[in-house]
């Protein structure tokens, strides 16, 4: 079935004018009024100032994040965020939770820190009766809370790994149980030394050699959705960094200090310069996976991750890691623990 569509100028008033702007340095962590600005919290702030409420329009409203491309329903009274928002109000033949889930889901290039408002007013938004519009936006508000426990659920999983880790041997860091610390780069298998991977792997291939991103690693695995292939010849130049399954994956640029284990699908694939491939033999790869995950050792790669645009780890401090080694039958009683909460964590997502 086919519907009308509206130009988005159409559909929206840009309503974003006529109202005071609150500078993030003056934004407090508790007050009478929310402010919403383009972070992807939903509310980055509050203010007591009432001089700052949102009047132009009336509410819902949907808030855009020009800079961010973050989308935001808003039907309470708010403060707008100083920098990058613009605040859009429906037509009236529109349902403002239908018009929100359609921009959610908008094709938006993707301009870096650039402004994207130019890109939104290109779409044109269907236009179905408003009947048919609430319909729609009651199953994807299901659908959001779906999702929301979901993520719920995975925070307490990852949450739980950490918490036995803490009880079993405390802060790896300080290490208050006096157990023997060896470098990182002793723990591995000296035949696979440490290694970061392709510096450029080329447009996505049909056929190939599949590779990780950081972005596919998510909550200490590995999202095999959008999963990327090079051609042969490249990942062939790139030996060295062939993933094995059951390796330890750690990201050294750009987001420092995710880590995912490398399941069965991803034998033999390969990976980015972004990360560090940690194929380890003297030591549980969950155990150690689970070690630098916590905060104490967040800690420690954050003072040595540098850099401005693109901040990263030197792979020299990383092979000098000083990472506890409990007895090994102690690792592997912590490891079957978190592989059963791995396979909670896999079913939710």
């Amino acid at each position: 079935m086919s519907f009308a569509r509206l130009p988005f100028l159409e559909a929206f008033s840009d309503v974003s004018g006529g109202n005071k702007k609150l500078p993030q340095s003056e934004f407090s962590k508790q007050g009478e009024l929310p402010v919403i600005d383009q972070g992807q919290q939903l509310i980055g702030g509050y203010t007591n100032d009432d001089s700052f409420r949102f009047s132009s329009a009336d509410l819902p409203v949907i808030v855009f994040g020009d800079h961010t491309k973050a989308m935001k329903f808003v039907d309470f009274p708010f403060a707008m965020g100083a920098d990058g928002i613009k605040v859009l109000k429906p037509a009236p033949r529109l349902d403002a939770k239908f018009a929100y889930h359609f921009l959610c889901q908008a094709p938006i290039p993707d301009a870096g820190y650039s402004r994207h408002f130019k890109f939104l007013k290109e779409i044109s938004v269907p236009a179905p009766p408003l009947s048919e519009q609430r319909r729609i936006a009651a199953i994807l508000d299901k659908a959001d809370d779906l999702r929301a426990k979901r993520r719920a659920a995975l925070a307490e999983l990852d949450g739980l790994a950490q918490s036995i880790f803490h009880a079993h041997f405390g802060d790896p860091i300080e290490n208050p149980r006096g157990y023997p610390v060896k470098h990182l780069i002793d723990l591995v298998d000296s035949k696979r030394p440490i290694s970061y991977g392709i510096l450029m792997p080329g447009p996505d291939q049909e056929v190939g050699v599949k590779y990780v991103r950081v972005t596919d690693m998510k909550s200490g695995g590995v999202d095999l959705t959008g999963i990327r292939k090079t051609t042969y010849a490249i990942s062939n130049s790139y030996r060295r960094s062939l993933l094995r399954a059951g390796d330890l994956l750690m990201s050294i640029r750009g987001h420092v200090g995710r880590f995912a284990v490398i399941p069965m699908d991803l034998d033999g694939a390969n990976i980015t310069q972004d990360s560090a491939r940690l194929a380890l033999r003297e030591a549980s790869t969950l155990f150690v996976r689970e070690c630098l995950r916590s905060p104490g050792f967040q800690r420690w790669m954050e003072k040595r991750t540098k850099g401005v645009a693109v901040r990263g780890i030197n792979l020299g401090d990383v092979k000098l890691m000083p990472v506890i080694t409990p007895p090994r039958e102690a690792q592997d009683a912590f490891a079957s623990m978190v592989s059963a909460i791995d396979v909670s964590r896999l079913l939710h997502r």
